[in-house]
C-alpha cells in the first residue's frame, strides 16, 4: 500500500491497472478513493467506483503528509481543485451539501469542518470556487466553518 501514492499521482488508469489490479479493494478500496480524490484524479475516481469502490464511505484516518480525519470524497476533491474530479465524485453520488474536515491544526490539534465551498477557499483553489458558487444551491454558500 505504502507504494500506491506515488502510482496514484500518475493518475492514469490504463498505465497502472496491473499494479491496481494488485491492491484489495474490499480492505484498501477507500484509502485509494481518498489518494484519487485528494490528488485530483478524476479518472482514477471513475476507475475505482467501476471496481465497486463506495464513494459514500471515505476511510477513518488517512495516513499521508499529514494524517486526516474522516471526511467525504467531496470535500476531499473540492480541496484539490480539480473541477473534474469533484464533478465525477458528484455524479457518482457525491452530496455537494455534506461537510467534513477541510484541514487540521497541528499546533492546536483540532479539527476545521467546513463544506466544498470552505474547502476550496481555504485551500486556496479559485476556479473550484468559483465553479461551486456557480452550482451550489444557496443554502450550501451560507455553511459556517466549525473547529472541533
Amino acid at each position: 500500500m505504502q507504494f500506491l501514492p506515488f502510482f496514484i499521482q500518475q493518475g492514469d488508469p490504463e498505465m497502472l491497472k496491473g499494479i491496481i489490479d494488485k491492491v484489495d479493494l474490499l480492505k484498501n478500496g477507500a484509502d485509494c478513493m481518498q489518494m484519487s480524490c485528494a490528488a485530483g484524479k478524476e479518472k482514477l475516481v471513475e476507475y475505482f467506483v467501476e471496481k465497486g469502490v463506495d464513494i459514500m464511505n471515505p476511510p477513518e484516518l488517512v495516513k499521508s503528509e499529514e494524517s486526516y480525519r474522516r471526511s467525504p470524497f467531496i470535500i476531499q476533491a473540492a480541496k484539490s481543485g480539480s473541477v473534474p474530479t469533484y464533478e465525477m465524485v458528484k455524479k457518482h453520488g457525491g452530496n455537494p451539501h455534506e461537510s467534513g474536515c477541510i484541514c487540521l491544526s497541528k499546533k492546536k490539534k483540532n479539527v476545521v469542518i467546513s463544506n466544498a465551498i470552505g474547502a476550496a477557499a481555504y485551500h486556496g483553489k479559485i476556479q473550484m470556487l468559483r465553479h461551486l458558487l456557480d452550482n451550489i444551491a444557496g443554502s450550501a454558500k451560507e455553511f459556517e466553518a466549525m473547529e472541533h
